[in-house]
């Protein structure tokens, strides 16, 4: 999730006029043109696309060990412990294939200030899968839960 961010910061940072950032995998092989994607997502301005796991949140807690404390170290993350998450603030998450729009990249990148980032950086500081709830969680509690799309633009094979 760090890397993300940084790169999400750089790219706020750069000169390039972008709506959107789209992370791929390796193994994603786009099944539309360029020209299909840029007219999708400009009929969908300032939306975000997330898939959620669905309504079983604490199971997805659990598979995902966000109930645990994990540390990074010599390369391994390593479990040291149980922990409670925050009252008040339901969790959610989904797959880390997400479509983000520029005014929420710079919501949880350059704005920083606001109290539910800060709060959610300092809970997925030491998660073993941030990036699968971070964006969820944010867009879901945030001024932006009216841009959430329940869909990552990605075809599971």
């Amino acid at each position: 999730m760090e890397m993300l961010l940084s790169c999400m910061g750089d790219l706020l940072e750069s000169d390039w006029q972008w709506d959107f950032v789209l992370n791929l995998s390796e193994s994603d092989f786009p099944i539309k043109t360029i020209d299909k994607l840029e007219a999708f997502l400009a009929a969908n301005k300032n939306k975000n696309f997330v898939k959620s796991h669905g309504r079983e949140a604490q199971r997805f807690i659990q598979k995902q060990g966000l109930d645990k404390t994990f540390v990074e170290c010599d390369t391994h993350m390593w479990r040291i412990g149980d922990r409670g998450l925050p009252l008040g603030i339901q969790i959610d998450g989904g797959s880390d294939w997400v479509c983000l729009s520029r005014k929420f990249v710079a919501y949880v990148t350059v704005e920083q200030k606001d109290e539910l980032v800060l709060g959610l950086l300092k809970i997925f500081q030491h998660t073993l899968l941030p990036a699968e709830s971070f964006f969820h969680t944010a867009i879901r509690k945030s001024i932006f839960c009216d841009t959430y799309i329940d869909n990552n633009i990605h075809i599971k094979k």
